[in-house]
């Protein structure tokens, strides 16, 4: 397993680090079971660079593994403003709608969860769930 690069927020002022670097330190963080470190550092890149479409992303999958749910909606509907395909950000976005209780409207995320990423197997637990009680056929749509 790689070691984790030791990057705290103080270096940024001092030191250019390179995108691609901070965007490995946090797959590795997320990986290493650390998401709140992963969190900070994709909010100092966002910092640096607002569009940064694979940092919200990380914020969102941060959110999932710290179960914060209104949290990983926000950063959701962020990412899904300029990435409307992003299958992590639908199935945070249906979760987060499904806790609330408003199943019509977490049934319709989770489809279109399902259909940028149809093998997600959380994806696919969501889509199970919410239609339980519906006699409609699960399923790809022509697109």
């Amino acid at each position: 397993m790689q070691e984790i690069p030791q990057i705290t927020p103080h270096v940024f002022g001092e030191t250019v680090v390179e995108l691609a670097a901070l965007s490995q330190a946090m797959e590795l963080r997320l990986a290493a079971g650390q998401p709140e470190v992963a969190a900070a550092l994709a909010q100092v890149v966002l910092l640096r660079v607002p569009r940064h479409l694979a940092s919200y992303e990380r914020l969102v999958r941060a959110a999932w593994m710290l179960k914060r749910w209104q949290e990983g909606e926000d950063w959701a509907r962020r990412l899904l403003q300029a990435d409307p395909g992003n299958a992590v950000a639908w199935r945070s976005l249906a979760f987060a709608v499904e806790q609330k209780g408003m199943l019509n409207a977490a049934r319709s995320m989770w489809r279109r969860a399902f259909q940028c990423h149809p093998y997600d197997p959380e994806i696919r637990s969501g889509l199970t769930r919410t239609h339980h009680q519906h006699s409609e056929q699960i399923g790809l749509d022509s697109a």
